[in-house]
């Protein structure tokens, strides 16, 4: 029986499921449910996965047909694969809390999110020291497989986003203010451009002067 591409990876890399899923850029989540064969490993998530672990393909497939898990000592050079090495956001949680958000779903696939926290807790370590840090959970799949619904996504208000970002967005909407977890895409004259995954990869556009905020997502985690 073939080991488990992820559990590989992570064995030979001695990276933690958060920093690998960085480098994926996947959500912890959607890592954890491949890694315990929930999800299926596509040909292409292997093929970054060798290039991760500085293999070619075909050693790659080697390690997942060893009958252990194999070891593997860096060479100089190649730290950047060790956790120390990363300058990746660490998931790791230290003594600092944020408040968690929840609200009513619409029909645009937006959230309204509550006025009040439902809850605080424990930060990522680069949050801690920022008071305007928090939290919302994702109530939808429309950012599968980034995020998933049920996971805890943490923002940062103070670091402006840059296009490429995943972001909090909240605009005004027949007389509400509705927030969506999207990718910044860009910038047209008079409109903000995002984008959604499901039920189908598609570009959304909403006015400059709709637009309350827009806040970068730095981690996200199981709720």
């Amino acid at each position: 029986m073939e080991n488990n591409p992820i559990k590989v990876a992570k064995a030979i890399t001695g990276l933690t499921g958060d920093e690998l899923a960085e480098r994926l850029d996947i959500s912890p989540g959607y890592l954890s449910r491949m890694a315990n064969n929930k999800r299926k490993v596509t040909t292409e998530l292997i093929e970054s996965l060798a290039r991760i672990c500085d293999l070619s393909l075909g050693d790659f497939y080697s390690a997942m047909a060893s009958p252990e898990l194999p070891k593997k000592s860096l060479p100089k050079g190649k730290n950047t694969l060790h956790p120390q090495g990363l300058t990746h956001l660490r998931n790791t949680f230290g003594g600092a809390h944020v408040s968690v958000y929840t609200g009513k779903q619409v029909d645009n696939g937006g959230v309204v999110l509550s006025d009040n926290p439902i809850s605080k807790i424990p930060a990522p370590g680069s949050l801690e020291g920022i008071p305007e840090a928090y939290a919302v959970y994702v109530q939808d799949n429309t950012m599968e497989p980034r995020y998933f619904e049920g996971e805890v996504v943490f923002m940062n208000p103070t670091k402006p986003p840059k296009v490429g970002d995943f972001v909090l967005l909240q605009v005004e909407q027949d007389g509400m203010q509705v927030a969506f977890i999207r990718r910044y895409v860009g910038n047209e004259p008079e409109h903000k451009v995002f984008a959604q995954y499901l039920p189908e990869p598609k570009e959304v556009r909403f006015r400059q002067s709709q637009i309350v905020y827009v806040h970068k997502i730095m981690a996200a985690g199981d709720g």
